[in-house]
């Protein structure tokens, strides 16, 4: 049966224009692609590899619009046959009952690295670590001595001791280039009371002239509080005058009741 000029108009859009508009396959599923009417699909003999071809091409626009790659150089991950038993050690140590481990890293020991020998350094403490840590809770849940439970001890205080040289670098690296220590140093300020203190930086997602939690919670030292800041240091040298009044009438007693000590002997000089 042929199809007249009016049921050609009728025909919807490219499938191009479709499929650069809307890539994604659930809403192109089935006869809901296209408004094209009832008596196209039974009038044409073509239809039905029309659908097969639509249906490859959605097929192959949704794997590209979800297909990602991502770089994969300097990024590691542990073996797949291990699982969690990476977080219990060696399994031959279970058993015993004292493990010998070595000593930590010094100071001394680390300033000698470089700084990518420091980065690797730290994530194989990071991960031995967790590894005692987990050994630790599971022998306090099956009520039993940790083997080796110095070891924790020495990989702490490892990481304390990278932290510091990596602190002494940035430190170097800053007196170099800024003339300071700290990259970001901070500043005394006023308190809303009147009071000064020393208010060190700290980083925000939001900057402080668009975080509305800042606008409502800062709040500006204003100078009717001059008053009770007066009274205030008042009382505070009152406080201190009184404790240096006992402290003397105590050294006096002790002059009366031991005047032979060698305790006085600066005082008669001077």
């Amino acid at each position: 049966m042929a199809m007249s000029t009016n049921t050609l108009l009728r025909l919807p859009r490219p499938i191009s224009s479709i499929l650069m508009k809307t890539p994604f396959l659930p809403k192109f599923h089935g006869t809901t692609v296209c408004t094209i009417q009832s008596n196209y699909f039974s009038t044409n003999p073509t239809y039905p590899f029309q659908r097969h071809v639509l249906h490859r091409c959605l097929l192959q626009t949704a794997a590209q619009s979800t297909c990602y790659t991502f770089p994969t150089r300097g990024f590691h991950t542990s073996r797949t046959d291990q699982g969690l038993e990476e977080f219990f050690g060696d399994p031959k140590l279970w058993s015993e009952i004292d493990i010998k481990s070595g000593r930590e890293w010094l100071v001394e020991d680390l300033r000698l690295k470089d700084n990518e020998t420091l980065h690797k350094l730290w994530y194989v403490l990071l991960k031995e670590r967790n590894m005692l840590l987990t050994l630790e809770a599971e022998a306090d849940r099956q009520k039993k001595h940790m083997p080796g439970d110095d070891r924790l001890e020495k990989v702490e205080t490892s990481m304390k001791n990278l932290k510091q040289v990596v602190q002494e670098r940035d430190e170097a690296l800053n007196e170099l280039q800024l003339g300071r220590k700290e990259k970001h140093p901070g500043k005394w300020e006023y308190s809303p009371f009147g009071f000064m203190h020393y208010v060190k930086p700290k980083e925000h997602l939001i900057p402080k002239h668009m975080s509305k939690y800042w606008a409502a919670t800062q709040r500006q030292y204003h100078p009717s509080m001059g008053r009770f800041i007066r009274i205030w240091l008042e009382k505070v040298r009152k406080e201190r005058w009184r404790r240096a009044r006992i402290e003397y009438k105590r050294i006096q007693k002790l002059k009366e009741r031991f005047p032979d000590s060698d305790m006085w002997e600066d005082d008669k000089q001077s």
